[in-house]
């Protein structure tokens, strides 16, 4: 019916652009128990860190927290790391290889356990030596993807499951 399509619902939608506590953003949508009693294939966090604003942090113990429901129901969690910065005209995205992997390795240690975990990484920024490629599954996505997308990860050969649905270790 979905053409092999994998249904996640996002948990974090709280982070009011251009707010105070844009970057406290908690878990406000669906919980990892609702998406297991509707049967979804997995559950998916925006984790938003910039290194100066304190409500980075209670972002990540709430993240950590979703992650280890997620764990208890055997449901993977799609967690997307992503540097920012605030400028001017709000948070914008720090577009750095060094800056996604120091969050990265952070973001792959978040939770009781990282058997259920993907990290959703953009590919233009994960180098080989990311300290997450080699604690945790990750997918990458590409920004203004061709008509024809191929896996431009295909090449790594990660010692995980490729499929996010399947059993986790």
């Amino acid at each position: 019916m979905l053409d092999n399509r994998l249904l996640i619902a996002s948990l974090n939608r709280g982070g009011l652009v251009g707010s105070s506590w844009e970057l406290d953003d908690p878990m406000t949508g669906a919980t990892p128990a609702s998406c297991h009693a509707w049967r979804l294939d997995g559950a998916k966090i925006l984790l938003r860190v910039d290194e100066t604003e304190p409500a980075s942090l209670k972002t990540m113990l709430a993240s950590a927290q979703a992650i280890n429901e997620c764990n208890a129901l055997a449901l993977p969690m799609f967690l997307e790391p992503l540097p920012v910065t605030k400028t001017d005209k709000g948070y914008v995205v720090v577009k750095t290889a060094v800056a996604l992997a120091r969050l990265a390795g952070v973001a792959s240690a978040l939770g009781d356990s990282s058997r259920y975990l993907w990290l959703k990484l953009p590919i233009a920024m994960v180098t080989k030596r990311s300290p997450a490629r080699r604690r945790c599954r990750f997918f990458c996505w590409v920004a203004n993807r061709p008509a024809t997308p191929r896996c431009s990860c295909a090449n790594w050969n990660p010692p995980y499951p490729r499929d996010p649905t399947s059993a986790a270790h």
